[in-house]
């Protein structure tokens, strides 16, 4: 059985969290908002330290609360931690990408992400669909795999952590485009331009920072935008809705 943390008591969090559980995994989670008898099989505290126990931490917080969460977080773990995020989004005028925060802040080095089309309503209650964890090391992405694999969700890996990180900021920036357009009225033909071009300029954008421009024609990419456009709640949609 693998033993988890997960830090994030939001939806998405909560989410992953409950997706772990039904693949088998002990769970702890990290929240301040909800209590252990409201989880049923799940390990609720509010000590950071607890979440050291686990070798595998799993941070579902809002990007501008990661460098304060991980500068707290790394007084509890070490070199022999495996850290995963699955936050969407860049950091500051540097644009910086979460994993590499989380090397500045804590001194685990063995670091992933989570991304793709999966959405947090489809985790929690179990529904089909697949997610993407990117890492240089492989032995992180074997062991979230195991933690979250089950019959009704596929887990794929890339070694283009970078890749995977700008992909997920950049789909967002995209369903902003692709919500607005939906609003306006845009023709399906319209929207596929909108579409094939944005995500080509994105790939582009993602090359000059150093990552795999095929990772946006993947399911980090693509795949996570089609999912995105499919979706009346997804914040970046609504926003262009709006």
């Amino acid at each position: 059985m693998s033993t988890i943390g997960v830090l994030g008591g939001g939806s998405w969090g909560v989410a992953l969290a409950r997706a772990a559980v039904r693949a088998g995994s002990e769970v702890t989670l990290h929240s301040r908002r909800h209590h252990g008898d409201e989880m049923r099989r799940i390990h609720v505290t509010a000590k950071l330290e607890d979440l050291a126990r686990s070798r595998l931490i799993l941070i579902a917080v809002p990007s501008h609360q990661v460098r304060p969460v991980a500068r707290e977080l790394g007084d509890h773990v070490d070199g022999g931690h495996l850290l995963v995020h699955g936050v969407r989004g860049l950091s500051g005028a540097e644009l910086l990408t979460i994993s590499q925060i989380l090397r500045d802040e804590t001194p685990v080095r063995r670091l992933g992400a989570l991304g793709g089309p999966v959405q947090a309503s489809e985790l929690a209650h179990g529904r089909p669909s697949a997610i993407i964890v990117g890492s240089e090391y492989p032995e992180v992405a074997r062991t979230v795999r195991k933690a979250l694999q089950g019959s009704w969700l596929q887990v794929d890996e890339t070694r283009d952590l970078a890749g995977l990180e700008w992909s997920s900021a950049l789909v967002g920036c995209l369903a902003i485009g692709v919500g607005f357009a939906q609003q306006t009225g845009a023709t399906p033909g319209l929207l596929a331009l909108l579409i094939s071009r944005g995500v080509d300029e994105a790939a582009r954008i993602a090359a000059e920072a150093g990552a795999d421009e095929r990772t946006l024609y993947g399911l980090g990419g693509y795949g996570d935008l089609l999912a995105s456009m499919a979706l009346d709640d997804r914040p970046e949609v609504v926003l262009g809705r709006s």
